[in-house]
């Protein structure tokens, strides 16, 4: 039983892994379409199996959000939104409402704060404050204190990993604004003068770029041009940046956690994607410069975290096995770094899954480039080769 479980998930690692456009994730890509959303009932053997891929950057990463973040999550107060900050930094001193492990070990069954990242958002039932109802919601799947922005819980809002490729939407470097020399940004292709080129480079020797956003506060580089570089510059080291919300693949849900973000502004980054790089959200009127200015770090229009939700039926009988997983691509391979069986409640009945759509039928077919699965040595997780 098992078994199909394990394929769903296998299906959906080889589907992200062939993607056709892995710098640009959108909702009409292979993986998104997967499964119909677990409508969609695959055979396997006597029994079959359903699956969903979710992009993790579509969620707000609960180890990365800021205080004012968390705070716009339904249901959420001053207290548990420290307490969630002090789970998860290094030190064992408490925010001005927070709670650290001088109160936890006082608990009828003691335990410390972790100081360390979550690994899942079951962990987070254990930060003082924290319901099983405000993380998955009611019985009907509804937010325990619904907002004007949002009657999700945070179980569909919120993840414990989200990342993404910090490169150009045709996969290639991006220059960090704070090693350019003036040569190499005049040879970006959206046409910086030289001029344009010397401003930004005496801004940083000013002060080190810390966000995209202050290319739109230097004088002489046009707001048109500035966002035209964004997706060809980076402030950030390293192949993949975490705390990345992608607008292509973000419910208004979700969005509007982030403060600058209205309803109005939610809707209109919905209703007007997909977007090939961020920058098109201000070419575009989409977002008003100074709104764009202050959200521009927060955005990506591509991802490298995916979460598998994967069920499977045995027949006769109908017995149900669902897990989740997730899924990590980079360097045109796939990872599963983890999988975990999930319980009916909380669980799988919170996916909000509608029945099956038809009758079983045969799983799509892939052309994969996959030739071997097998476990790295001393890790706990499978990886596929192409």
């Amino acid at each position: 039983m098992p078994g199909a479980c394990h394929a769903g998930v296998h299906l959906a690692a080889v589907t992200v892994q062939n993607d056709s456009t892995p710098y640009v994730d959108t909702l009409d890509d292979e993986w998104a379409i997967l499964g119909e959303n677990g409508a969609a009932e695959y055979e396997l053997g006597s029994g079959t199996y359903r699956v969903q891929v979710v992009d993790a950057c579509s969620l707000l990463d609960v180890n990365h959000a800021t205080r004012d973040e968390l705070l716009n999550l339904p249901g959420m107060t001053e207290d548990i939104a420290d307490a969630i900050i002090d789970w998860r930094d290094a030190d064992d001193e408490p925010s001005e409402a927070g709670t650290e492990s001088d109160v936890y070990e006082n608990y009828p069954v003691p335990y410390r704060a972790k100081n360390g990242p979550f690994e899942s958002l079951d962990e987070l039932l254990l930060v003082a404050g924290v319901t099983p109802r405000l993380l998955y919601g009611d019985s009907n799947g509804k937010a325990l204190e619904p907002t004007q922005n949002t009657e999700k819980p945070w179980c569909e809002l919120l993840t414990v990993r989200s990342s993404s490729p910090n490169v150009t939407t045709e996969g290639g470097t991006r220059l960090n604004l704070n090693q350019a020399t003036v040569q190499q940004l005049m040879q970006l292709p959206v046409g910086l003068t030289q001029q344009q080129a010397q401003a930004i480079v005496i801004r940083r020797q000013q002060t080190q770029f810390s966000s995209l956003g202050t290319l739109f506060t230097i004088a002489g580089l046009p707001q048109e041009t500035a966002a035209s570089l964004i997706d060809y510059v980076t402030v950030e080291s390293g192949n993949q940046v975490n705390n990345k919300i992608n607008i292509n693949t973000a419910t208004e849900d979700v969005l509007t956690l982030l403060p600058d973000v209205t309803p109005d502004i939610a809707a209109a980054i919905v209703a007007n994607r997909p977007y090939q790089s961020v920058g098109e959200l201000l070419l575009n009127g989409v977002v008003e410069a100074e709104v764009f200015q202050r959200i521009v770090d927060r955005l990506t229009t591509k991802s490298s975290s995916f979460i598998v939700k994967s069920m499977g039926r045995l027949y006769p009988g109908g017995v149900y096995v669902a897990e989740i997983a997730t899924l990590q691509r980079s360097g045109g391979r796939v990872q599963i770094l983890n999988r975990k069986e999930v319980k009916r409640w909380p669980g799988w009945a919170s996916w909000g899954w509608e029945a099956p759509s038809g009758e079983p039928t045969t799983p799509p077919a892939t052309s994969a480039p996959v030739s071997r699965l097998f476990r790295a040595p001393g890790f706990s997780r499978r990886e596929f080769w192409g």
